[in-house]
């Protein structure tokens, strides 16, 4: 079976099955925040390994919690949320930049 792992915002993985269609969301760091649809509002992963899981129109967490847009902390959990994204944006344009740099000075030294 072949997964598709991918590193998102807030240091969360997601992996998907390409087999079942099934998305799961595993935070690697103590807690994070995302947005995600499936779950109408920001998941909390409130511990390292912590998991939200999308199966179509089926949905499970697991040590999260989600917060919705009428809860008191909906606007402090998307601030954070957005500034993983943030974060996690400009570390990603750091190191195409490095890579840019780096195939830039091979070509001149050709």
């Amino acid at each position: 079976m072949t997964v598709i792992v991918t590193t998102m915002p807030g240091n969360i993985a997601q992996i998907i099955n390409p087999a079942t269609g099934r998305i799961t969301y595993k935070c690697k760091g103590d807690t994070a925040f995302m947005d995600i649809e499936a779950f109408g509002g920001i998941v909390k992963f409130n511990c390292k390994n912590s998991k939200a899981i999308v199966s179509g129109p089926v949905t499970r967490l697991q040590d999260c919690r989600v917060i919705r847009p009428e809860d008191s902390e909906y606007m402090q959990a998307r601030k954070a949320a957005i500034e993983s994204a943030i974060k996690f944006n400009r570390e990603k344009i750091s190191d195409l930049q490095q890579d840019l740099q780096s195939l830039e000075n091979s070509i001149r030294q050709d």
